[in-house]
């Protein structure tokens, strides 16, 4: 568990090296708290690092009253440290051939620290429901999966939010989130990459969050990963 010798955060002592320890350990759980950001590990204990003290008590400790502060051996530095050690991976339920689609994946259970379950990866044929004849995954280029923890639409959101951190530059993505009203298998995130020559960048779509919506991709966001 980390460890700091006085407490950090409002009304608290905020030695520069403690300090450091909790703005490193918030940014290690920052896929939690979309939609904040990376904060400044500066060991100046201001307003942005007190925000994330008192969003992280309350969205994952549950606290009516978020303090902002924590404390040593308290119950917030012990959550804030509790996977601090772990090494989050990437298990496959289906074989995904492309190297590349490997490496966004372990990045991605990296930076949102969450482990990727895959549940569809390289097809032959296309599936009767979903999976045009067009589909990445008859490219081998494709996987769908979910992250433990993180619900399908939360993951969505963080992989834009990080995905200068997840995804590379000059590389053209295809992130679709499929809702509970799908045409495919059930809801899921699909990633897949285009061949290179195409545009670059994350093209993020949605598909089945409405029943209005099935059958429908359209394109919500385009990120530039400048790298």
């Amino acid at each position: 568990m980390g460890t700091i010798s006085a407490s950090v955060g409002q009304g608290g002592a905020n030695r520069h090296v403690d300090v450091i320890t909790v703005q490193t350990l918030i940014n290690r759980n920052i896929g939690r708290l979309t939609p904040l950001r990376l904060i400044k590990v500066d060991g100046r204990c201001g307003e942005h690092t007190i925000l994330a003290i008192k969003e992280f008590q309350t969205r994952i400790l549950g606290m009516p009253k978020a303090d902002g502060r924590v404390d040593p051996g308290g119950r917030t530095l012990a959550k804030l440290s509790e996977n601090e050690s772990k090494a989050f991976r990437v298990y496959y339920s289906h074989a995904v051939s492309d190297d590349h689609l490997h490496a966004v994946l372990l990045r991605a259970a990296q930076v949102l620290r969450a482990d990727v379950r895959v549940t569809s990866g390289d097809r032959d044929k296309a599936l009767k429901v979903g999976g045009k004849n067009r589909s990445l995954h008859l490219q081998h280029r494709a996987a769908d999966f979910h992250m433990t923890s993180l619900t399908d639409a939360m993951v969505f959101r963080n992989l834009q939010t990080h995905g200068q951190d997840i995804f590379f530059p000059g590389i053209a993505y295809e992130l679709i989130h499929h809702g509970p009203y799908t045409e495919t298998m059930g809801e899921h995130v699909h990633l897949g990459h285009y061949p290179v020559g195409r545009l670059t960048g994350v093209h993020c779509k949605e598909e089945g969050l409405t029943e209005a919506g099935k059958g429908h991709y359209p394109t919500v966001r385009v990120i530039n990963i400048t790298g």
